[in-house]
């Protein structure tokens, strides 16, 4: 097993079972690994949820009320995160079936096809990718 490798992304959503229905339709072998609050320390707890396998998931922590977050695009550090999956048209389908609409069709290469999605209020934009080779240099074309 490699070491290095990333662990897990925590971003802050208003509605953590939409995001967890979206992220298991992505990728139906993902769980809720944990979940649990969060004591700020100033006397508010808040909603967190691990999304994901043995090794690597999603952290999702919930939006403090009244807040307006942007998780990613415009004014905003974050611009989207990427999963592999096996299948892009069927996992499209898994997200149409909860409520999740492509947002757009991503870029293409002979061995690899990309879409997006995003999950509301807070933007949070999801690319799938499918490669159909397992050669790194067909998979990683940039031209």
């Amino acid at each position: 097993m490699n070491p290095n490798r990333l662990e897990h992304l925590n971003v802050t959503l208003t509605d953590l079972d939409r995001a967890t229905r979206a992220l298991q339709a992505i990728v139906p072998e993902w769980a809720v690994r944990g979940a649990g609050t969060w004591d700020d320390g100033n006397g508010h707890a808040y909603e967190w949820r691990h999304v994901g396998d043995d090794f690597q998931y999603l952290s999702l922590y919930e939006t403090p009320p009244g807040s307006a977050l942007r998780a990613s695009g415009g004014r905003s550090a974050f611009n989207h995160l990427a999963l592999v999956v096996d299948d892009l048209d069927a996992a499209l389908a898994r997200l149409r079936a909860v409520d999740i609409p492509l947002d757009h069709i991503g870029g293409s290469t002979e061995h690899r096809r990309s879409a997006y999605v995003v999950i509301e209020p807070e933007r949070l934009q999801i690319e799938l990718v499918a490669y159909d080779s397992a050669v790194p240099s067909e998979r990683n074309v940039y031209a």
